[in-house]
């Protein structure tokens, strides 16, 4: 999805987890909780009103370019989320790929449940790109 504002604040918006309840509805509060700066190693917690405490390690950090999650507890232990942001005559493109593992139980239903996950990746981008462009206009 094309973002009209720059790869540069489209990056900084999406590593601000202060703000990531401003265009995930279901994120209470997300925080990172290790020291220093984001990047390869780093980890992070999601608070979140359905699946409670979701908790993050990055596995690739490319400032600007490319920031990869992979989720460390819960039954979706092992899946991953990738954000891919691309210059495209000025604007930002943003994808957002999840990569569902699923464990246990979820083993059985997890065919069914990846068509949910990327379509709320859609909607999750669509509304990060609604405050973005409203937040440039204001």
């Amino acid at each position: 999805m094309v973002i009209d504002r720059s790869v540069e604040d489209v990056w900084r918006y999406i590593n601000d987890l202060s703000r990531a309840s401003e265009w995930d509805e279901g994120v209470i509060e997300a925080k990172q909780t290790s020291t220093g700066p984001p990047g390869v190693g780093a980890t992070f917690q999601s608070k979140r009103r359905k699946e409670g405490i979701i908790n993050f390690r990055c596995t690739e950090y490319e400032p600007n370019r490319k920031l990869t999650l992979e989720f460390t507890n819960t039954p979706l232990h092992g899946s991953t989320e990738s954000l891919n942001v691309e210059n495209q005559d000025g604007k930002a493109r943003l994808t957002w790929n999840v990569e569902p593992k699923f464990n246990g139980f979820y083993r059985i239903i997890g065919p069914f449940m990846t068509r949910s996950f990327r379509k709320l990746s859609e909607t999750q981008v669509g509304n990060l790109k609604r405050v973005m462009e409203s937040e440039a206009k204001s």
